[in-house]
């Protein structure tokens, strides 16, 4: 965790939005 919760969908994990 070093971003803040801005894409809950993708804080840490890029998967969705690719």
């Amino acid at each position: 965790c070093s971003q803040l919760p801005l894409d809950l969908a993708s804080v840490e994990v890029p998967s969705i939005n690719g």
